[in-house]
This record gives C-alpha cells, structure tokens and sequence, in this order.
C-alpha cells in the first residue's frame, strides 16, 4: 500500500535516477541508471530537465523540492539555482547521500526531514517559495495525501510561483507497456498491476482500443475479475491520470497550465501555479 510508511521503508536507502545533466561515461553507475530510468520512462530526462524545466527557472529563485533521495534533480537544480535557494522535504534523513552539495552550497541548501503523517509543514516560511518541484514522489503517494499535501503547499508559494510535479498516469503507463520497450523495461511493475488489479488494466486496454464496445460490457467484465485486498488509488504504483489529476490540483487551489509536458511516455508531468 502506498502511504508515507510504506515509502519510508520502501525507499529507505534513497533513489536515484542516475546523472540528470552532464557528460555521461561508459561504465559510470551514475550513467546507467539514468539511461535505465529513462528506458523506463520512455524518455530523456536530460531533455526533461534541460527544455522543460531550466526555462521555467531563475538563478535567484527560492525552489522547493519535494522527495529529493539521493539528490540526482536536486544537483540538475542547483546549476540553475546559482543565487537562490534550495529546500529539500524527505522522509528520510539525505544529508549522507548529498555530501557534495551541502560542501558547496551551505548557505543555500536546507535540507528538512519531516516524520510521517507531517501534515502542517510550519517549519516553511509562508509566501516565501518561487518554484516547487518533485519527480518519482507523487507516483508513490495516495490520492488523498497528493490533495492534502497540495493544499498546505499552496500557502508557502508566491502568488506567481511555478509548479512542476510528476506522477503517475495509468492510462499512458498501460499503453506504453504494450510497446517492445515499454514492457521489457516495466515488466515487473506491469506484471504485478495486472495480477493484483486484471479488471482495471483490462479496461484501459479496452479503452485504448474499443472505447464504445466497452461501454457496453463494463459491468459483465468486472464480474469475471477478482477484487484486489489493496484498492488501486492505494497500490505500490497508485492509480491515476490526467483527468484525476486535474481534478485533485483546481480542488487544491492551483490553476493548471499543462496536466501534461509532454516529455514521457509512461507518466506525466503536470506544470502548474497556486490561484
């Protein structure tokens, strides 16, 4: 089940999505994984960062960073952040992952570990931050906590602060799964959705391909599945789109520019500002 607990124990040892920036080296460990998140994703994560998400940056900017594990964005954002500030938010404690920017930049790096089930965050200054960012968190946390979150967010951004979040989108993940890449490179997650949830795979399936036929078995379908212990908005890779998502940021507050930028082939990357 994805909740803060679950993410605490899961990724007690951080994440990394390798070297978002930067030259890349054969046999590099920092090099292969980028390349195999990025096979993952079904995109570049250099491109991501470099015309998505520099642009949108100021030098000055104070930026907030939500889920920064072993910091492999937070090094892409501090080339950008060259007189501004960086405030990491995690559950686990990052300083010994993130020796070489807290050297570099001890005046401009603040790293904040909350505990689980944080739900204030009054230790953050009000209408302080231009910029927030987070990648491979939202995909992990249930609907209503991503709301919840967003919400007590909302008062620590600028009126004109710029919003980057990615997260998880089931209805591109299960399309791009039924690509050659797609699968090879998911195919553990993939599999484990269509044991524990066959129906809801199934109707994106369907859906992709015979949206009307569908509408008129919906019901006859899922009585031939077995109901899953764990509901779907709660699983390992919570169940959510466009549309959902959408709807979760205006509840919040936030005025959405793009639900998606475009860059990915299994997830999405919403760009957004608080109202």
């Amino acid at each position: 089940m994805a909740d803060q607990v679950w993410s605490k124990e899961t990724f007690a040892e951080g994440y990394s999505s390798g070297r978002i920036i930067g030259l890349l080296g054969n046999g590099d460990p920092e090099t292969e994984k980028r390349l195999l998140e990025e096979k993952k994703l079904g995109g570049s994560l250099s491109e991501f960062f470099l015309r998505g998400v520099k642009p949108l940056l100021s030098p000055n900017f104070r930026v907030l960073e939500l889920g920064p594990g072993r910091g492999s964005w937070t090094r892409a954002l501090v080339s950008v952040i060259t007189r501004g500030e960086i405030h990491t938010i995690d559950l686990q404690n990052i300083r010994p992952w993130v020796k070489d920017i807290i050297a570099n930049f001890p005046d401009r790096f603040f790293i904040h570990q909350v505990a689980t089930r944080e739900s204030k965050y009054d230790f953050l200054q009000d209408n302080y931050f231009d910029a927030f960012f987070t990648f491979g968190v939202f995909c992990h946390m249930n609907l209503d906590e991503i709301e919840d979150f967003l919400q007590q967010l909302r008062g620590k951004l600028r009126k004109e602060s710029i919003c980057i979040a990615q997260y998880s989108d089931w209805v591109k993940a299960i399309s791009y799964c039924l690509e050659q890449d797609g699968y090879q490179y998911n195919l553990e997650a993939y599999n484990m959705l269509k044991r524990d949830y066959p129906f809801e795979v199934k109707m994106i399936h369907c859906k992709t391909f015979f949206q009307k036929l569908i509408t008129l078995f919906e019901k006859y379908i899922q009585g031939k599945y077995p109901v899953s212990k764990v509901s779907s908005d709660r699983c390992f890779w919570v169940k959510n789109d466009q549309k959902t998502m959408n709807k979760i940021l205006v509840n919040a507050g936030y005025e959405v520019f793009q639900i998606d930028m475009g860059y990915f082939k299994r997830d999405s990357v919403a760009l957004f500002k608080p109202i």
